[in-house]
């Protein structure tokens, strides 16, 4: 389970509050979810089990009726179902009260396809001194997610896919400290990233997507590729930072290579950039 007694509280002395929901290293965090997802499934417990079964119900009733009336988009309380459940197998029910909300992201539309940068999803993270029940993180998503030239593009995929990555934002926006006067507060800057997909993120969503290729999930759906590219791209442009070989081998061993093969491709890109001369 994940059980936060073994972790370290941070101590920080500009805090208003000291019993912050936001009070732990965010790697710890990590490593402790990813030991959870780790989990062979004839050990996970009765409740998990039934989580995982409840989640391929509620993913079959959702193709019923795109098959039914065509494209459809889940309601917003059957988002939070479907979060309740994610909660249940990748968080051990810690992201229980995240809120969600369908929101137009994408303002700006050429032609019928979006203009500029995409963002179809958001996270917004609780405030550090507020430990209230109301001061959750709110996944915001848009549901007009589109890959005009994928023929092979899954509109249910793509959002169930986008759910599962802010569910992650969620978890570490929740637990990890991010008080910029801590002592942890550089240490937290590379590890979560300047745009929240720094190592923590890919160790996690790594985990997450190899657990449903694993023949004991028997997962007969489209299988989350948790967008890993363009996070890394997103990171790398904002930051310049680049996943270490050490944070790749805490990830899913099936997409270490995966990943060194992005790292190599941006190493190379940057020293043939005009700033590294």
């Amino acid at each position: 389970m994940l059980d936060f007694n073994c972790l370290e509280r941070h101590a920080d002395a500009s805090a208003k509050i000291n019993d912050r929901r936001r009070a732990y290293s965010a790697m710890e965090l990590t490593e402790l979810c990813t030991d959870f997802i780790q989990a062979p499934y004839d050990k996970w417990d009765a409740d998990r089990k039934q989580a995982l079964s409840d989640l391929k119900e509620w993913y079959t009733a959702w193709d019923d009726m795109c098959e039914d009336w065509g494209q459809h988009v889940p309601e917003g309380t059957d988002m939070m179902k479907a979060i309740s459940l994610i909660s249940k197998i990748f968080f051990d029910g810690r992201l229980n009260h995240v809120q969600f909300k369908w929101e137009t992201l994408v303002q700006e539309l050429v032609n019928g396809k979006p203009k500029g940068d995409i963002i179809y999803a958001t996270t917004s993270i609780p405030d550090e001194d507020d430990n209230s029940d109301e001061n959750r993180p709110k996944i915001r998503q848009d549901a007009r997610i589109r890959n005009h030239t994928d023929p092979s593009y899954d509109h249910r995929a793509a959002i169930f896919d986008t759910l599962l990555h802010e569910c992650v934002h969620a978890y570490l926006g929740t637990y990890a400290c991010g008080s910029e006067t801590c002592e942890c507060e550089s240490k937290t800057t590379r590890d979560v990233g300047k745009t929240g997909h720094g190592p923590t993120f890919f160790l996690i969503t790594t985990h997450i997507a190899a657990l449903f290729e694993e023949d004991a999930i028997d997962w007969r759906f489209p299988k989350p590729p948790m967008s890993l590219d363009y996070s890394l791209e997103q990171e790398n442009r904002e930051s310049g930072n680049v996943l270490r070989n050490e944070d790749i081998e805490k990830c899913a061993p099936s997409f270490q290579e995966h990943l060194r093969g992005i790292m190599r491709g941006q190493l190379t890109a940057r020293e043939h950039s005009p700033d590294s001369e």
